[in-house]
Parts: C-alpha cells; structure tokens; sequence
C-alpha cells in the first residue's frame, strides 16, 4: 500500500502565513487561508500545524463572510475531529448563509466520518440531499455513489447549487452528467460562462481548465471579448 507523500511547507513560509493570518485587513486574512488550502490540497504540510490552527478556528466567527468561508474550507484540510462540536454548532449559526453553511458542511463531511456526518446533519433538518449533498462530497467520497443521482439543472438551480456544482467539476469530483441528463458536463459548462452570478461564471472557467477532460472549446467566451469580463474570469 502506497503512502502519501507530503511535502513540509517551509519555515519562512510558515510564519509569513502567521503573520497574514493575523492581519487586520480582511483581504490579506482570506488570502492566506487561500494559500493554506492550496498548500494542503497540493500535497503541502506544516511542520507545526498547531501554531496556525487556532488562528483558522479563530476565524471561523470573523465579521466578513469571504473570511468565514476560506477559514470553514482550510480547515476541512487542516483541521481534526476536535472541531467538530464547533462545526455542530456553526450550522445553525450560519443557517441563513448559504455560502458559508455549505463551507461548515464540507469541513464536517471532512472532518468527521459518514455515519456521523448524516446523523449530525439529520439533526439539523439538513437531510444529505441537493444542496447538502453537493457540500459534502467535496471532500468526502463516501458520497459519490449518491452524488452520481443529483443532478443541477443550469436553467433552474439556485445559484448555491450552482456555485457547489461547478466547484465539484473544478475539483474533478462531478459525475458526469451533473449539469444534464442529456448532456455532457464538457458539452454544457460553457452556458455557464455568462451566468449573472460572478462566481458561478468564474467556476464555470475555472472547472474547464482544471478538468483535464475539458478545454477551450468547452468554453462560450471568445478571446477578443475577454477583457469585457470581470477579472476572476480573465485570471
């Protein structure tokens, strides 16, 4: 059995992201709980990940809803079961918060196993379903044979399915067909590239480079029109 190789985050960058963490600007606290994910979901590792573990539960109450989110997604990466009372809790704290609840719904599916999971988000009248479902499955596979049944309609979905559905494609965790029975998810993506919600257009581009079965021709925008898009989507 293979295992898992890490590589150690170094020194000097770990106590930059510290530093950042801590930052009074809300732009630079995101920013580094970005980094930190993305160190982790590339195979990246803090030598000490308990110097920067409160800092992430910390702000998971942060005043800025963007903060809140990135903190609920790194620590579905770094955090442990300890959090897990916290995460109970936060459901119903951000009940009202589509964004961010779906963020604690993927820190719990991560952090806690399947069984508790269902129980925990049974209790909160969030049956493993829809919006739930597409939450959980980011970071827990125990879900995809269910995920393979759920289905996004791009013309009625809400536009948290949608933002959910388009990670999960991103993430290359999407069944396909998720976006049409009909369809392939390369074949219909694109419709996606001008949809008003920022984010679900910017997903939606994303998705078709990150997923290696998907390219430029999954795409609806035409490159002399894109400097009329906002910049997520030129990035």
């Amino acid at each position: 059995m293979k295992t898992a190789r890490f590589k150690q985050v170094s020194d000097q960058q770990a106590a930059y992201l510290q530093l950042l963490i801590a930052d009074r600007d809300a732009d630079s606290r995101k920013h580094a709980l970005e980094t930190i994910a993305k160190l982790y979901r590339t195979g990246g590792r803090f030598k000490n990940p308990e110097r920067i573990l409160p800092h992430i539960i910390f702000l998971c109450k942060d005043e800025h809803e963007k903060v809140r989110r990135w903190a609920f997604n790194t620590l579905a990466l770094v955090g442990t079961k300890k959090e897990v009372p916290s995460l109970i809790e936060a459901l119903s704290r951000e009940a009202s918060n589509p964004d961010v609840l779906a963020a604690v719904i993927v820190a719990l599916s991560s952090l806690a196993n399947e069984e508790e999971t269902r129980s925990i988000l049974f209790r909160a009248d969030l049956p493993l379903e829809g919006f739930a479902l597409l939450a959980a499955a980011q970071q827990n596979p125990a879900f995809a044979q269910e995920l393979t049944k759920t289905r996004v309609d791009i013309d009625s979905a809400s536009v948290s399915d949608l933002r959910l559905a388009t990670l999960l494609l991103g993430l290359r965790k999407a069944p396909e067909n998720m976006l049409s029975e009909r369809h392939l998810n390369r074949d219909v993506i694109g419709d996606l590239n001008f949809y008003p919600d920022e984010l679900v257009s910017q997903y939606s581009v994303w998705a078709a480079y990150e997923d290696p079965g998907m390219d430029l021709s999954s795409l609806r925008i035409k490159p002399k029109d894109l400097f009329d898009f906002h910049p997520g989507i030129r990035k």
